[in-house]
């Protein structure tokens, strides 16, 4: 391929990515999402002078030298990934795909191994549970555990630490694949803050696969040498000391982590009978909670309720924080007297179908993925059966887009052209405004 036929195809990937992720313009990057990428970015000029889809083109960029080149070819990849499910594409180039986004983890600079990592995450969502996704993991779970602990940069180490726990949660190899990816997760605890923060919330979405007697048994040691008959108690320790950091993102993730481990390990079943206190006040003397069999879990229930009412820190914190922490701590207090559900969030797509997650572990699942997933959601969530299996959801429409999600857009749309924010009402708007401006004036 000739130099400028390739640099054409470039501009066209990149004009398409800019018109696909408008922050302006959700609804209608939701649809855009559902076109093939076979067919996207080739209207203008047609096929003539290169027969290269989006994907194709963005793949080229990655074997250059630059690492400013390979960084933009990473950003249109991830932004593709994200925002299109175009599973057999995809799955056809799943192998070169993988490789490069390893190679650019291991020999990029920061900016890349955080494009890098999460186009990894990116690669496991679309591809689905499965064998290949399994793969995907086993090849690339040392180097995303390396660059989770390397370098002083923070965000490529958290998309790390955030792509491998995905990667692991939709490969689903198995409890003994899962526990190995949870021990690597809490080695990863003693970092910087924002790090130890998505070890911990990826250790917790992790855990909501698991069974209560899988969670009861977990067997390995924090230091990974050999196992361990009192796995639930370590665990209950380490998020006690997490409780006690002075980062409020920590602090909400290692609670979240607490509240789940008790739900998961079936410790609230074991209860005689439900709580009887009430909404947690700031008013209210701190109650120690109900005995819950395990003494490492009291202690921790404890320390929540001091959070919950803001008791027994002694840092300064802003108002913004204070508030924070007690929303977090009250809902997942009031999580584990009503045995593990949580109140009811309900999740809509553009096109009108709706869900909700009423359980703690669905919540942490949910916000785990949309976290990633970020401006890519709708898509996915309309068209990607792996959320469809995880939420046991099915949108109206079929799993590609079809009929009904599109149908949903169009009926739409008439509200949009009526509404105060379409182009004819800002421009009446503007008129009277001039018109106002004259006649004072005069």
């Amino acid at each position: 391929m000739a130099p400028s036929a390739k640099k054409k195809a470039l501009r066209r990937a990149a004009r398409s990515d800019s018109a696909l992720c408008d922050d302006n313009a959700s609804q209608s990057s939701t649809v855009t999402g559902m076109v093939s990428l076979s067919e996207w970015g080739l209207a203008e000029g047609g096929a003539s002078d290169t027969e290269l889809t989006p994907l194709e083109a963005a793949v080229e960029i990655l074997y250059e030298k630059r690492g400013s080149t390979r960084e933009a070819g990473l950003e249109t990849l991830a932004t593709l990934l994200a925002c299109t499910y175009e599973f057999d594409e995809v799955y056809a180039k799943r192998g070169t795909l993988s490789s490069l986004f390893l190679s650019s983890l291991k020999r990029g600079g920061s900016t890349e191994v955080a494009q890098a990592a999460r186009c990894l995450g990116l690669l496991a969502v679309t591809l689905g549970a499965g064998s290949e996704c399994e793969e995907l993991l086993f090849s690339s779970m040392g180097a995303l555990v390396k660059a989770g602990k390397a370098g002083r940069a923070v965000e490529p180490r958290v998309g790390a630490v955030e792509a491998l726990s995905l990667t692991a949660f939709v490969a689903a190899a198995g409890p003994s694949v899962t526990l190995e990816v949870m021990h690597r997760l809490e080695g990863l605890r003693s970092c910087a803050p924002p790090v130890a923060a998505a070890a911990l919330r990826g250790w917790s979405l992790l855990l909501s696969t698991l069974t209560a007697h899988q969670v009861r048994h977990i067997n390995y040691d924090s230091d990974g040498e050999g196992g361990s008959s009192d796995g639930l108690e370590r665990r209950l320790t380490a998020l006690s000391k997490a409780l006690a950091s002075s980062d409020v993102g920590v602090r909400q993730a290692a609670g979240e982590g607490a509240a789940l481990l008790y739900n998961q390990s079936g410790l609230a079943t074991e209860q005689d009978s439900p709580s009887e206190s009430g909404p947690i006040t700031p008013a209210e003397p701190v109650t120690p909670p109900q005995a819950t069999g395990a003494p490492e879990m009291d202690d921790v229930m404890a320390r929540m309720r001091e959070l919950a009412t803001h008791r027994g820190d002694d840092m300064r914190r802003s108002k913004r924080d204070r508030s924070a922490l007690k929303t977090t701590f009250r809902d997942l207090i009031s999580s584990v007297e009503d045995g593990g559900r949580v109140a009811s969030t309900k999740v809509r797509l553009s096109g009108g179908d709706c869900f909700e997650v009423s359980s703690l572990g669905g919540l942490v699942q949910l916000n785990a993925i949309r976290r990633f997933l970020a401006e890519g959601f709708q898509c996915h969530l309309a068209a990607n059966p792996l959320l469809h299996q995880v939420f046991s959801f099915q949108p109206s429409g079929s799993a590609a887009g079809g009929a009904g999600f599109l149908a949903g857009i169009e009926e739409a749309a008439p509200r949009m052209v009526r509404s105060p924010s379409s182009a004819s009402a800002k421009a009446a708007t503007q008129k009277r405004g001039r018109a106002r401006r004259e006649s004072q004036l005069r």
